[in-house]
């Protein structure tokens, strides 16, 4: 056996031989980033930056149940002893209560506010004009720790900082203020470039349309830039968290609404746009714009009241068409609007979130 032979044989006897082979170098994705390494020493893993849906954990399974090796003794009975039996007492005859003859009830002469007719309800909620309120949810530390980050960054104009923290795909939520007018869901994207995902949020962000269409690119660009700052900062601040249907397994900032656009546009029977809201609690629509003025009806939460676009009222005030056709008139802070703006947030492949959806209301 050759000395090189005999040596390598010794070093396999001793455990000091391994073997060495190459391999070839993972293929670099165009619109991947790399993570944060495991480890020190090795090479950090590349994920796509999109959203994934969150995996359930799976159930641990229990302790085992030990099978018992003895059979329990058998317990012996005891001889209960028969306990002696107390003569009952005799008990004594109650006497009988004399009742006393109730007194007649004088009836109240009816004054004019309770002759008065009480005013006609409006429709309970259900039907054509319902509205429903997606769940509200209790955000998840790390997802409250993620939005904070995105918005300090766009408070900060950090579009580096804010482009690290949006999916590449973004879904839009298009919104009008004409609620007989569908909202309009899309997705944007593949982007990788901090530009091109900041214009999709500004361009979505409901004041996209106000720049004149001969404006130069570097102007629509920093306008768009602007337009996703301010967006970010504002959902955060203003965060209702919960869910809306539109953006599938989506973390939003609000909770998002839906109706019946085609219902309402039957209802309106106008050709221009429809306007209009629910309430939070039962509120009476006056006969005037004026708090002591009598009560034509009573707005039922859970539906869309619709302006009456052909009458005028006061600042502060919202002139409602009944579906009696009567008009009414509700302070405007009882009226909330079903459309809705902020933003989502999916969960990341490495465990982390991404800002995964705008909606915006526009004209």
């Amino acid at each position: 056996m050759a000395t090189t032979e005999k040596t390598l044989a010794i070093l396999a006897g001793m455990g000091l031989v391994v073997a060495l082979a190459g391999a070839p170098a993972a293929a670099q994705d165009a619109v991947t980033k790399p993570t944060t390494p495991a480890a020190a020493t090795a090479e950090p893993a590349k994920v796509v930056k999109k959203p994934v849906a969150a995996k359930k954990p799976t159930a641990k399974p229990g302790p085992a149940t030990a099978n018992p090796t003895a059979k329990p003794a058998a317990a012996k009975p005891t001889a209960a002893k028969p306990a002696a039996a107390k003569p009952a007492a005799t008990a004594k005859p109650a006497k009988p209560a004399t009742a006393k003859p109730a007194k007649p009830a004088t009836p109240k002469p009816a004054t004019a506010a309770s002759a008065a007719k009480k005013p006609v309800e409006a429709k309970p909620a259900g039907g054509p004009l319902s509205v429903t309120v997606a769940p509200a949810l209790v955000p998840a530390p790390d997802l409250v720790a993620t939005a904070k980050k995105l918005r300090d960054a766009a408070a900060a104009r950090d579009g580096e900082g804010v482009a690290a923290l949006i999916a590449d795909e973004v879904t839009v939520v298009s919104m009008s203020i004409d609620l007989a007018s569908e909202p309009q869901v899309s997705k944007e994207g593949p982007y990788t470039a901090p530009a091109d995902l900041l214009a999709v949020v500004g361009r979505n962000s409901g004041g996209g349309g106000d720049i004149p269409p001969n404006t130069p690119k570097a102007k629509v660009d920093e306008r768009l830039q602007l337009l996703a700052y301010g967006h970010i900062v504002a959902a955060v601040d203003s965060a209702e968290w919960g869910r809306d249907p539109r953006v599938k397994g989506g973390f939003c900032t609000y909770r998002g609404r839906t109706w019946n656009a085609a219902a309402v546009k039957a209802a309106a029977k106008s050709a221009g746009a429809v306007t209009g809201g629910t309430v939070a609690k039962p509120t009476p629509a006056r006969a005037k714009a004026d708090p002591k003025a009598g009560t034509v009806a009573t707005l039922a939460p859970g539906r869309l009241h619709l302006q009456a676009s052909d009458v005028e009222a006061p600042v502060g005030w919202r002139a409602i068409r009944m579906s009696t056709g009567k008009v009414g008139f509700v302070v405007t802070e009882a009226l909330r609007v079903p459309t809705t703006s902020g933003i989502c947030f999916l969960p990341n492949v490495d465990g982390g979130w991404l800002m995964s959806a705008v909606t915006g209301v526009g004209l």
